[in-house]
C-alpha cells in the first residue's frame, strides 16, 4: 500500500513543470511517510514504552482492551505484555489471565506447568476462576500431580462463593462419592445452586432427584 501510494506521488510529481521542484515534492511526501511509518512502529510494536508510569489497574486495563478489540482483531500479544506489566505490580486479575494465556497457549506458548503457577498465585489472592481452574488442574494432574483432595479443596472455596461451575462439579463429587463420602443431599444442594445461576449442566442434572 505504502509503495503504491510512493509511485502515485513520482507520477504527480512529473506533471511539475520545474525538475526541481517535482523532486522536492516526492521527497518531502517520503520523509513524512517514513515519519509516520516509525511513529506507528513505537506505539504499536512496543506500547510500554508510552505508558511507563500507568497503575496496575490502568495496564490490566489495556490489556482488556486489546483482548476486546471494537475493530474484531484480538492482539494477544499486546495483551499479554499488558498484563505481564500489571501482574508484576501485583493486579490478581492479571495474574489469572497470564495464567489462562499458558494453559490455552492464546498468545503465549502451552505451558500447563507455568500456567498452573500462575493461577495458583491467583486462587492464593482470591480469584474465584483462579480457584476453579486450579481445582481442574488438580482433578486432572495437568501440570500438576493429581489430588483429587486438593481439587475438592479448591472447587469448595470457589462454591463458597458463588462460582456455578464449580458447584456443579463439587455436587457431581458428592453424588458420585469420589474423594468425599457420598451424600445426596449435599449433591443436590449444590446442583440447585449451580442451576440457580443459569448453569445448563446443572439443570439437566437436577432431573435425576426427581
Amino acid at each position: 500500500m505504502r509503495s503504491r501510494v510512493l509511485m502515485l506521488a513520482i507520477q504527480r510529481a512529473c506533471f511539475d513543470k520545474s525538475p526541481e521542484a517535482a523532486v522536492m515534492k516526492f521527497l518531502s511526501l517520503a520523509s513524512f511517510m517514513f515519519a509516520a511509518a516509525i511513529l506507528q512502529t513505537a506505539c504499536t510494536v512496543n506500547p510500554a514504552r508510552t505508558d511507563a508510569g500507568l497503575s496496575a489497574e490502568m495496564l490490566y486495563l489495556h490489556g482488556v482492551k486489546y483482548m476486546q478489540s471494537a475493530s474484531g482483531e484480538q492482539r494477544y500479544d499486546i495483551a499479554n505484555k499488558y498484563f505481564r506489566r500489571a501482574a508484576d505490580k501485583g493486579h490478581t486479575g492479571a495474574k489469572y489471565m497470564i495464567g489462562t494465556a499458558y494453559y490455552n497457549g492464546r498468545g503465549l506458548a502451552q505451558n500447563h506447568s507455568r500456567a498452573f503457577a500462575w493461577l495458583n498465585t491467583a486462587a492464593d489472592e482470591g480469584h474465584v476462576s483462579g480457584m476453579y481452574y486450579v481445582a481442574e488442574m488438580y482433578a486432572g494432574g495437568n501440570g500438576v500431580k493429581q489430588s483429587l483432595i486438593k481439587a475438592i479443596d479448591m472447587y469448595s472455596r470457589a462454591a463458597a462463593k458463588g462460582h456455578a461451575r464449580s458447584q456443579f462439579k463439587l455436587g457431581a463429587l458428592y453424588y458420585a462419592g469420589a474423594g468425599v463420602p457420598q451424600d445426596m443431599a449435599a449433591a443436590k444442594r449444590w446442583i440447585e445452586l449451580a442451576a440457580g445461576s443459569g448453569l445448563r449442566e446443572a439443570e439437566q442434572a437436577l432431573r435425576v432427584f426427581n
